[in-house]
């Protein structure tokens, strides 16, 4: 049956597959010294009601991502955690149609 909370399933994708992931291209990374980027949730610091199974996971991923970071320096990668949130892509799509460029 199906888990109440899908606990699991939000760790798996944003944890556990970004370590499969970066297993997966390790080889391609070191050769090209490629920057790994994970995206975190602001979720992940601002909880909402029923979002415990999704918003625990971002922590645990910028956690990784601050591991990892300090992993794969000594090997020439960089490691990147970028948590976006609704207000910041907003923001982007004002900016692209030009109103906050202009003065009031």
């Amino acid at each position: 049956g199906q888990r109440p909370w899908g606990i699991q399933e939000n760790f798996k994708t944003s944890v556990i597959s970004v370590v499969s992931v970066t297993k997966t291209f390790a080889p391609l990374l070191l050769k090209s010294k490629g920057i790994i980027v994970n995206i975190g949730s602001i979720a992940g610091f601002i909880p909402g009601p029923f979002g415990s199974a999704y918003g625990g996971s971002k922590p645990a991923l910028e956690l990784l991502s601050h591991a990892m970071r300090q992993e794969m320096e000594p090997l020439g990668l960089k490691v990147v955690h970028v948590s976006c949130s609704q207000f910041y892509l907003i923001s982007l799509s004002e900016l692209g149609r030009g109103s906050l460029l202009t003065k009031d």
